[in-house]
C-alpha cells in the first residue's frame, strides 16, 4: 500500500466513523467489509496524485453538506461528489491558465484615472500598442507627453528637453513602423498579443 493510499484510507475511515453502515450491512460482516473496500477503491481511484488530503477534505465536506441520513454514502454518492470536486478543480486550473496580466489594459486604466505611467507608454512600441488598443485617446497621451516635456525642461533646460523629445518622437515613429511590418491590426486579444517591441522578438 502506497503512502498516498494509506493516508487516504485512514482519513476516510475516520470520517466514516461519524456515520453508521446501513442496517443490511451490519447483519453481514462479509458484505460490510466488501462495501468498505468498494468505497476505498472508488476514493483512491478518483483522488489526485498530489494534494490528495486537501482534496479528501473537500469531498467529505461536500458529503457532510448533502447527505440526508447518518448512513454511510454509497459508492455512487461518493463517486458523484468526488467527480464534481475534480471538475471544479479542473475548471479553476483552466481559468487560471487562460488569465494573463495585460500591461496595456493596466496602463490604460492608469491614464484614464490620471495616474502616472512610465515613459515607455508615451513614446515607443508600448505607446503604439496602447494607442492602437483604443483604450486611451491620442489627446490623453498628448497631455502626458506635454507634462513630460515640461518636467524635462524644468530639470534639464529647454534645449535638452527638445532634444529628448525629438529622440522620443523618432523612437515612436520607428516603433510604429515595426508595428505595421509585423502585421498587427487595430484589434487586440486580451490573452495573446503579437510582440512588437524589438526586445520581444529576440
Amino acid at each position: 500500500m502506497t503512502t498516498r493510499t494509506k493516508s487516504l484510507t485512514e482519513d476516510f475511515a475516520k470520517w466514516l466513523g461519524r456515520y453508521s453502515p446501513r442496517n443490511s450491512l451490519k447483519a453481514d460482516p462479509a458484505a460490510l467489509e466488501a462495501e468498505m473496500d468498494a468505497l476505498m477503491r472508488a476514493l483512491v481511484k478518483l483522488a489526485p496524485m498530489h494534494g490528495h488530503l486537501k482534496w479528501l477534505e473537500k469531498v467529505t465536506d461536500q458529503l457532510d453538506y448533502q447527505m440526508k441520513t447518518v448512513a454511510w454514502p454509497t459508492v455512487q454518492e461518493l463517486g458523484a461528489v468526488a467527480s464534481n470536486v475534480n471538475k471544479s478543480a479542473t475548471r479553476l486550473d483552466r481559468d487560471h491558465a487562460e488569465w494573463r496580466l495585460d500591461p496595456v489594459a493596466v496602463n490604460a486604466k492608469r491614464i484614464n484615472a490620471g495616474e502616472s505611467v512610465g515613459d515607455e507608454w508615451l513614446y515607443g512600441c508600448r505607446a503604439v500598442e496602447l494607442l492602437r488598443s483604443g483604450l486611451v485617446s491620442q489627446d490623453q497621451v498628448g497631455k502626458y507627453r506635454a507634462y513630460l516635456y515640461a518636467s524635462q525642461k524644468s530639470a534639464y533646460g529647454e534645449d535638452a528637453a527638445r532634444r529628448m523629445e525629438d529622440e522620443a518622437k523618432q523612437k515612436h515613429d520607428d516603433a510604429a513602423g515595426i508595428y505595421r511590418d509585423v502585421g498587427c491590426g487595430p484589434k487586440r486579444s486580451p490573452v495573446k498579443r503579437m510582440p512588437i517591441c524589438a526586445e520581444e522578438m529576440v
